[in-house]
């Protein structure tokens, strides 16, 4: 089981491992590039944990996926 584990994860683009349950495994519809956590107004009461595609605003081209 290990060994196919460690096969899967070479084919898998990006891929990491985290803390988190679902780094790793939301795959973006437009770029194909993984989703990524990322926390909204970190200090005040408004805070956030949203999803979000790790290209959104890496190229020229934005993805145009939305957070989840």
């Amino acid at each position: 089981m290990v060994q196919m584990e460690i096969k899967n994860r070479k084919v898998a683009r990006g891929y990491k491992t985290g803390r988190n349950y679902f780094s790793g495994k939301i795959i973006c519809g437009d770029c194909g590039s993984f989703y990524g956590r990322k926390v909204w107004h970190s200090n005040d009461k408004y805070r956030k944990v949203i999803w979000q595609c790790n290209s959104k605003y890496n190229n020229e081209e934005k993805c145009k996926r939305h957070h989840l």
